[in-house]
């Protein structure tokens, strides 16, 4: 029984990843726009309205939504955080907006 306390207790300590979802996971940036009282579905639905919205840092205790204008890559790294969500964008239009900023 005691194995099976200190199994569950460190699965708790790993980020899961559900549908590109990193749950325990954040980005360090300054998001662009701040929105409060939004659910996780409902935020990352709101990045996807914005060309300039990138990945989505979505804080599910007080249930704020963070927008960000970059993506982790080798400089900008997630960090543990969590009551936090990380998710990126996969939509097109967002991507090619990226790759022309970093060209």
């Amino acid at each position: 029984m005691f194995q099976l306390l200190i199994l569950f207790a460190l699965i708790g300590r790993f980020s899961a990843v559900e549908n590109g979802f990193e749950f325990g996971k954040k980005l360090p940036c300054e998001p662009f726009l701040i929105l409060n009282m939004y659910g996780l579905k409902q935020c990352f639905s709101e990045c996807q309205t914005y060309s300039t919205c990138l990945s989505i840092n979505y804080d599910r205790k007080h249930l704020v939504c963070e927008l960000n204008s970059v993506r982790k890559n080798a400089s900008l790294l997630l960090v543990n955080k969590d009551d936090f969500v990380y998710k990126e964008t996969t939509d097109q239009v967002n991507l090619r907006f990226y790759i022309f900023l970093n060209k």
